[in-house]
Order: structure tokens, then sequence, then C-alpha cells
């Protein structure tokens, strides 16, 4: 990890910015010989349109474990009907 004064951080932010998104390069901010933040790529995670194929890749449900996701469902959903109350019944 490369450190960078506040100062060049400043100058340079675009800069920075596009090397980390682009080179995957990471950055220690220094001030006054202190570290004090740092720039990394930002972690990657799963997007919405790529959902379909991991939901495809799963596993199928037999009918026992249907069975048993479907009661765990009403327990939750009866679990938090009894937890909610509505403020205007008072």
């Amino acid at each position: 990890m490369k450190e960078i004064t506040v100062t060049e951080l400043a100058r340079g932010l675009s800069d920075f910015i596009n090397r980390t998104t682009f080179r995957g390069e990471s950055f220690l901010i220094v001030r006054g010989g202190k570290a004090v933040a740092q720039i990394t790529p930002a972690p990657a995670g799963a997007r919405t349109k790529d959902l379909p194929a991991i939901f495809a890749s799963l596993p199928p449900l037999d009918s026992d474990d249907a069975d048993r996701f479907a009661l765990d469902l009403n327990e939750v959903r009866e679990a938090l009907n009894k937890s909610v109350t509505d403020p205007w019944d008072s």
C-alpha cells in the first residue's frame, strides 16, 4: 500500500480514485507522519441481475425441506404479528 500525504490526495483526488477503481491500488493517507485514513477498492458483491443464476445454481428443496421451510415461515409470521402493536390502539 503506497503512502500519500493529505496534500497529495487533495491535489490528485480524481487520479487516486481512478487508480483505485481501475487498477485496484490502495493508498494510506498520512498527515503529520501519522496514518489517518486509507483508500482501498470497495468489496465486490453480487448484483441484482446475477440473482436468477445464483438461485438456479442452488440445489432444489425436497418436499420435506419445503414443508419445514413453510412451517418456519409461519412461525416467524406469527411471532411478528404478536410483537407488533399499533400505537393507535392504546
